[in-house]
C-alpha cells in the first residue's frame, strides 16, 4: 500500500481515468492490498461493493478496484489537457466524508437489519425511553450509568 495515497484524495488510475480514493486496504475478493476508486465518469464495474460485500458506496457504474501502484497523482498529458491537473491535498464532491478502510460490511446484512426496523411499528416503551436518555447522556460526556448496556426487545 501507497503510504502517499489518502481516502478523499485524486487520483489517476493507469494516468487516464479521473477519479477519488474511497477505499485503501484488504478486501475478501482477492488477497493483496487495494484501492476502490469513484470514477469521476461512469466507466467503471460497480457500486463500490464486490460478491455482496460493500467497501464504499458510489452510484453503480463509477467504482473500481485497483492495486495501489496503479495510481498516479498527475494524468498523462493528453488527460491534464482534459481535467486538469489537481492542486496538492485537492477533495472534490465526489470525495468521501467518512470511510472506513479494511473493514467491509456485507449487503446482505445491511439489507437485513433495515427490513428489521421497517417492520417494528410500536412506540417506544418507557424502559426503552430511559435507556435511551442514558446512551444520549453517555454521548454527551456525562455518564449515567458507566458499563451498563440494556437491551429491551427480544432479538431475532
Amino acid at each position: 500500500l501507497s503510504p502517499s495515497l489518502t481516502v478523499g484524495e485524486k487520483v489517476w488510475v493507469n494516468g487516464n481515468k479521473a477519479g477519488y480514493v474511497h477505499f485503501l486496504g484488504g478486501t475478501q475478493f482477492a488477497p493483496g492490498q487495494w484501492a476502490g476508486i469513484v470514477l469521476d465518469e461512469a466507466i467503471g464495474k460497480n457500486d463500490g461493493s464486490v460478491a455482496g460485500v460493500q467497501y464504499f458506496q458510489c452510484e453503480d457504474g463509477r467504482g473500481i478496484f485497483t492495486r495501489p501502484s496503479k495510481l498516479t497523482k498527475t494524468a498523462m498529458p493528453e488527460m491534464e489537457a482534459k481535467y486538469g491537473q489537481p492542486n496538492p491535498g485537492e477533495t472534490g464532491a465526489n470525495s468521501p466524508t467518512v470511510s472506513r478502510i479494511g473493514f467491509p460490511s456485507t449487503l446482505a446484512k445491511a439489507k437485513a437489519s433495515s427490513r428489521r426496523r421497517s417492520t417494528m411499528k410500536r412506540s417506544p416503551s418507557a424502559s426503552s425511553m430511559s435507556s435511551l436518555s442514558s446512551v444520549t447522556s453517555s454521548v454527551s460526556g456525562n455518564p449515567s450509568r458507566a458499563g451498563l448496556v440494556r437491551h429491551t426487545q427480544t432479538r431475532y
